[in-house]
């Protein structure tokens, strides 16, 4: 009996006995079955689990099980990195915790290294970021909202659903999910949590050992660091490793174009299933825009070897590129006309690189080739419709090393261009952020060179950019002929790694010519 009593005496069992109006016997029933369920009578209190409905109440129970788990992960990392006792790591976590940083986020941040007046700091981010997300959330919500006709609570609902299946809010805005039937999405986001978990988490990684590399700091310091950043500017771990935030003041970072900060130009301006229909498929880009390509071309989709001469006719090679190729990923050189068994061995090749275009390899003008002669040497321009008129955002030149393709992330280096002139200036940078004055294989000086019919590419410019409704923010990319330009591809993309990093010795960004005005 006094067991009993005891129990009903309890003042969590009290205070919701208060709150609910239920006898004391009933609340303690009710919080017992959540205690079942894995939900402490603290917890019940905190999730107001009196309001739940069996079903809802067992998802929490499942919920907290999973958060319970999560903390003992969170405790044993901290132990396995630090050779504490549970009861050090667990006094240390409980002390962050007081200053606002969770257990999971002490794991996730090293926490452990870093001094209590910077534990103090990473309380306080941690509080920012929180709004920061919230924010950001707001923002795509409206977005989508406002794209897609519905409700916003509609568009809430959605994108919850898309959440559920791995699909954040910022890649339901930027994927267009709204247009999306459900065999569509389904294989979307199969493709965005692939991508997530090949190539986002490792170049974490590989931008975080970099950092490392350039700074000596901790991971702990590192995490702490980008956070900061990341709240005063929207960059990514990329973003802080190639503009050398490391090396700058916060007034400094904040002239920077950053991840967040694109992604908004690109969702203003660009619609999503436009851009990839007329983008992404280089044959319906060459289609749309032949008036300025000066090149032969075809796709060797069912391609007999009589075809395959016919089109070669007179070329001594061609570039074979995937249909969808990024970041020069995948693109090979073939030759052509150079005897029967080299030419069934080049259709072999062709046809077994699967759905490819096949382009005339461009001869590029002679003051463009002398820098690196391996590589076909290119212009990236970019303009925005904006107000019916085209405004130029940046140009670089980009110069191969040696590869096939000058393509920045295929080991290329690139030059800041003046967009009024034409004219290089500022020294050559690669993604490492190595400054060159004169081409690492020519040995050429690059700052001051004057590239070769500018005027041509800017009348190119001007007849092209509102030339697909719905794709007004696009990077042009051109290859210089000798007796004018070719445009090679579109990208609505439209880098803003690549723009900047000519300036990044300068510690300047771009920010106020590129986005500032039209945000």
């Amino acid at each position: 009996m006094f067991f009993k009593n005891e129990k009903e005496t309890n003042p969590q069992v009290l205070q919701v006995s208060e709150i609910t109006g239920w006898k004391t016997s009933k609340a303690r029933k009710e919080m017992d079955k959540a205690k079942d369920l894995g939900i402490s009578y603290k917890r019940y209190i905190k999730m107001e689990c009196w309001k739940m409905d069996k079903t809802e109440l067992y998802d929490a129970g499942t919920k907290e099980r999973r958060r319970k788990e999560q903390i003992e992960k969170d405790i044993a990392t901290v132990m396995e990195n630090t050779g504490w006792t549970r009861q050090e790591a667990l006094s240390k976590m409980k002390l962050a915790r007081e200053k606002g940083v969770s257990y999971f986020q002490y794991a996730l941040k090293y926490a452990w290294e870093l001094s209590e007046e910077e534990l103090q700091t990473l309380g306080i981010e941690i509080q920012k970021y929180k709004k920061y997300r919230k924010d950001m959330r707001e923002y795509y919500i409206d977005s989508v909202a406002a794209k897609s006709g519905w409700e916003r609570s509609k568009a809430i609902e959605e994108m919850d659903k898309a959440k559920a299946m791995g699909i954040s809010y910022r890649q339901f805005l930027q994927k267009a999910c709204w247009e999306l039937s459900q065999e569509q999405f389904a294989p979307m986001a199969a493709s965005v949590l692939e991508y997530k978990e090949n190539v986002i988490n490792s170049n974490k990684k590989k931008y975080v050992d970099k950092i490392i590399e350039k700074t000596g700091w901790s991971h702990g310091k590192i995490s702490l660091e980008i956070l900061k950043a990341k709240n005063l500017t929207g960059c990514s771990f990329e973003d802080y490793f190639a503009f050398k935030f490391y090396d700058l003041t916060p007034e400094e970072q904040q002239q920077y174009v950053t991840l967040d900060l694109f992604n908004k130009m690109r969702v203003k301006f660009n619609k999503h299933d436009t851009a990839a229909k007329y983008f992404d498929d280089k044959a319906m880009f060459n289609n749309t825009f032949s008036d300025f390509i000066n090149r032969k071309w075809f796709v060797n989709t069912n391609l007999s070897y009589e075809e395959f001469k016919e089109k070669t006719q007179g070329l001594s090679s061609m570039l074979v590129k995937p249909l969808s190729a990024t970041q020069g990923i995948g693109i090979k050189k073939i030759l052509c006309n150079a005897g029967d068994e080299a030419d069934r061995q080049a259709y072999e090749d062709l046809m077994n690189a699967g759905t490819s275009i096949a382009e005339q390899y461009i001869v590029q003008h002679d003051e463009m080739m002398q820098f690196c002669p391996q590589s076909v040497n290119t212009l990236r321009i970019t303009t925005l419709n904006y107000g019916g008129e085209c405004h130029f955002l940046y140009s670089v030149f980009r110069m191969g090393r040696g590869a096939v393709v000058d393509n920045f992330h295929a080991g290329g280096i690139a030059a800041a261009v003046d967009v009024n002139t034409g004219k290089v200036i500022t020294d050559a940078t690669d993604l490492e952020g190595n400054t060159f004055e004169y081409h690492p294989v020519s040995n050429i000086r690059i700052r001051d060179f004057s590239i070769p019919n500018w005027d041509k590419i800017l009348d190119v410019c001007r007849h092209t950019y509102n030339m697909v409704e719905d794709v007004n923010l696009i990077g042009w990319d051109f290859a210089i002929t000798p007796d004018g330009v070719d445009l090679i591809e579109g990208n609505p993309g439209a880098s803003y790694v690549v723009a900047q990093l000519p300036f990044v010795s300068q510690k300047t960004g771009i920010k106020s010519i590129m986005c500032d005005p039209y945000l």
